[in-house]
């Protein structure tokens, strides 16, 4: 009598089980892509704030340049040099809005002086008031991506100028403090506001409620809050300013790069 061979089950691929699994990729795939589509929607708005800002101050410092150069006497030297001195400050704040700083560490009052320095001409175009209240000579670091940062404020400015897009009052506000460990930033506006029931919404990816919103701008900066250890949150309850969002983070090192590997 031969020996006998061992019994080996043989198992069968389980259809309900591996649909689940693939289901699961193709959640995860759609997700990655999503992120993705998302930064590269973020860099395409930074670099056409960019150009807006070469276009409006670099632009009026070399117009009023060239105009005191066409009219000048010995008395005009000194306009002359004081547009060629806007053209110098008007460059070297560009260098620090660079799209692809790798400047992790900075001072609270740079990152302000670059989102007022972005936004303005979109402020004034769509006849908005803004302030920027923070302490002008903050000189302790913090140790955070400073593109990212400059990324997730320019995505609040878009959404509360669209939010304005109909208010009879336009207003603007950007405060900005470190206490103890953390960095807090609240953006407020007098726009039309969040409604209660969307408020467990507006951070979803392609969510809006308003005319030309893409719903990518809120996703955006809740991610790049959450990458920073950080948190971001709305208030609606607000007597003159009808949505206030605070955005915390810990103004020492950060959970990950965003889109790190």
């Amino acid at each position: 009598m031969g020996k006998r061979k061992r019994y080996i089950p043989q198992h069968g691929i389980n259809p309900a089980k591996f649909k689940a699994q693939l289901d699961a990729l193709s959640d995860k795939v759609e997700r990655q892509q999503r992120v993705i589509d998302m930064i590269a929607l973020s860099y395409d708005r930074h670099i056409d704030l960019l150009s807006n800002f070469a276009r409006h101050d670099i632009g009026n410092a070399v117009q009023n340049l060239y105009a005191a150069i066409e009219m000048a006497d010995d008395k005009d030297m000194a306009a002359i040099k004081m547009a060629a001195d806007a053209v110098n400050k008007a460059l070297n704040t560009f260098e620090n809005i660079v799209p692809y700083s790798a400047d992790n560490s900075f001072e609270l009052s740079k990152l302000m002086l670059a989102v007022e320095t972005l936004c303005r001409s979109n402020f004034s175009l769509h006849g908005i008031q803004y302030r920027f209240v923070y302490d002008r000579q903050h000189v302790q670091k913090i140790d955070q991506p400073f593109q990212q940062l400059l990324q997730l404020l320019q995505n609040m400015v878009i959404n509360s100028i669209r939010a304005m897009k109909d208010s009879p009052v336009k207003e603007f506000v950007l405060e900005a403090e470190v206490i103890d460990d953390d960095c807090i930033i609240r953006v407020k506006d007098t726009g039309c506001g969040i409604q209660d029931e969307n408020l467990d919404r507006i951070f979803e990816y392609k969510f809006t409620t308003t005319e030309g919103g893409t719903g990518i701008g809120l996703f955006h900066a809740k991610y790049i809050a959450d990458n920073l250890n950080g948190e971001i949150s709305v208030d609606n309850k607000g007597d003159y300013y009808h949505t206030i969002f605070t955005i915390k983070f810990p103004k020492d090192g950060r959970k990950e790069d965003i889109g790190g590997r």
